[in-house]
């Protein structure tokens, strides 16, 4: 594992700057003049200048009291806030709402505020000091004891973030934990002019496309039914770049599922024609089927089973069917096979309820007590597993996979290009696992090689040695193989829905344990997997506890 090393004075900085460059260097042709001069400016700053703006941009805001701003590499820090300010890099936020300076106060700012001097106002909870302070309408600015900053030019740096790492969820504490060796990435190798973005135009729909993410999560939290709809118009054309068309799809679904909760269904049904992504066939499906539109529900189904986006969407349709030939008097074909459980593949278990504690791990508990080690890995057993086996299959060297240092996987990889760029190399790693004991020996080199590494399929913190052990010496390769085959078909879908427990009995051999509490059933991606494990001949059994 990485060892925690001590970080040089300003390295934070440092860090922002190599961002700026690498962009800048990448970018060039695209860039705004604005954009670049953004870079440039801050270029020209002091030292102090420019660590104080890295400081406040790297914290959660958006104001931040002077009082409460000490870093002992920043050698003037009022000089250095009065540069931001005059270079616009930061302001007061004079038009902030109260609200927001208000949540800068501690408790005695507000007790100031209020000019109650009795004693008893002090011990009054928080809220009911913000009460009294809204009900006086008191004018707090000229009363501060301190300035208040806010960091201006925030778009280019969110600009700059998308551009350097491809996404919005990673940000500068990247570069700290890898500084520090919390956190390590592979070495895999980087063409000169690799960048993930070749026009600007999509640059442009990717920032519109997080937005509107984020304002579609507020308006399915606030219910509002205006706000979703105001989204949905404002939705950029996708045309035919898959990450675009996905994060698209992904709002459309969101914001159709809201509005059938609303019982909107003329305007869910708009919004799920709109996507090209499960589960919006399946809505429609649904809702014509509850307006009694039975012949246009029938109609989608058979697209469906014509041409499936997923095996979730085609067991929805296999399902679906049959209830409506039979409602519109056609000839019924036969729907899914039910999982059948029974007392191979079934167990009831009595155990003591304790609150404190996960049904999965009462469970775990149980079996480790009756002669057997019992892990509770859920997906991250045959992920890490995964990930392990095709270790440098994954980080292979394609065209277009790789453009920065902090990716834990290529960028194709929720793609079909993702297996057909390393079809060969995938189909001789399967043959390899069916056919020799070499790939064995491999997967623990690469264990006690990569340890630590991030890799989207290993959870380090779960693959421990012994559980590695064990199931290379417990769960035969021919089952390995067949379940990594299934992953591979839809690595998207099929990385989830695996048992809770794997369990290793002294005797010999192991078993998947799938834990079901009181009330609780199997889900659809697990039913999948079970049927999956009857046709390899993966032992497992699902669980069911009855508290005592």
């Amino acid at each position: 594992m990485p060892v925690p090393v001590d970080l040089p004075v300003g390295y934070y900085r440092d860090n922002f700057l190599a961002l700026l460059d690498f962009v800048r260097e990448q970018y060039a042709d695209i860039l705004t003049a604005e954009e670049t001069a953004y870079a440039d400016r801050f270029i020209d700053l002091t030292l102090d200048a420019q660590r104080l703006y890295v400081r406040l941009v790297s914290r959660r805001g958006p104001l931040f009291r002077s009082d409460k701003l000490h870093y002992a590499e920043i050698l003037d820090l009022p000089s250095a806030a009065r540069e931001l300010l005059a270079g616009n890099f930061v302001d007061h936020g004079k038009d902030e709402d109260d609200s927001v300076i208000l949540a800068l106060l501690t408790k005695a700012d507000l007790v100031a505020l209020i000019g109650d001097k009795t004693t008893a106002i002090g011990t009054l909870p928080r809220s009911d000091l913000l009460d009294r302070v809204n009900t006086a309408a008191v004018d707090i600015r000229p009363q501060l004891h301190f300035e208040i900053y806010r960091p201006l030019m925030v778009e280019y740096l969110r600009l700059y973030r998308l551009l350097f790492f491809g996404n919005l969820s990673q940000d500068l504490t990247q570069f700290v934990l890898t500084d520090l060796g919390l956190l390590n990435y592979e070495k895999y190798v980087i063409s000169a002019d690799a960048r993930l973005f070749k026009l600007r135009e999509v640059v442009d729909k990717t920032l519109l496309l997080h937005e509107l993410n984020e304002s579609s999560h507020a308006a399915v939290e606030q219910n509002d039914r205006e706000a979703l709809l105001e989204i949905v118009a404002l939705l950029p054309d996708s045309e035919q770049e898959t990450t675009l068309i996905r994060r698209k799809n992904r709002i459309l679904n969101r914001i159709g599922r809201q509005l059938e909760r609303q019982q909107d269904y003329p305007n869910a049904l708009l919004v799920y024609a709109q996507s090209s992504a499960p589960p919006a066939r399946e809505r429609s499906a649904r809702i014509l089927r509850k307006l009694a539109l039975l012949p246009q529900s029938y109609a989608l189904c058979q697209s469906i089973q014509g041409d499936p986006a997923d095996e979730a969407e085609l067991e929805f349709a296999t399902r679906f069917m049959p209830g409506l030939q039979k409602k519109i008097g056609l000839e019924v074909s036969e729907g899914l096979s039910p999982v059948l459980l029974d007392d191979n593949n079934s167990l009831l278990v009595s155990l003591p309820h304790d609150e404190a504690v996960r049904v999965e791990e009462s469970v775990r508990t149980y079996y480790d007590n009756h002669a057997s080690r019992c892990y509770y890995v859920e997906n991250h057993l045959f992920l890490g597993l995964f990930g392990l086996a095709f270790w440098d299959i994954i980080f292979m060297s394609v065209k277009g996979a790789f453009f920065n240092r902090y990716q834990s996987s290529p960028t194709d990889l929720y793609t079909p290009a993702f297996q057909s760029a390393r079809q060969t190399a995938i189909t001789d790693r399967l043959a390899e696992m069916k056919n020799s004991d070499r790939w064995l020996d491999v997967l623990h080199e690469t264990y006690a090689e990569k340890l630590g590494v991030a890799n989207r399929f290993v959870h380090w913190q779960v693959l421990s040695e012994e559980i590695l052990q064990l199931s290379l010496q417990r769960i035969p390769a021919s089952h390995l193989a067949h379940v990594f085959e299934r992953l591979l078909w839809d690595l998207r879908n099929n990385r989830s829905g695996f048992p809770d427990l794997v369990l290793f009995p002294d005797c010999g051999s192991y078993q998947l344990l799938e834990v079901k509490g009181p009330g609780d059933r199997l889900q659809d991606n697990q039913k999948r997997w079970i049927r999956a494990f009857e046709r390899f001949g993966i032992p497992y059994r699902v669980v069911n506890v009855a508290w005592s």
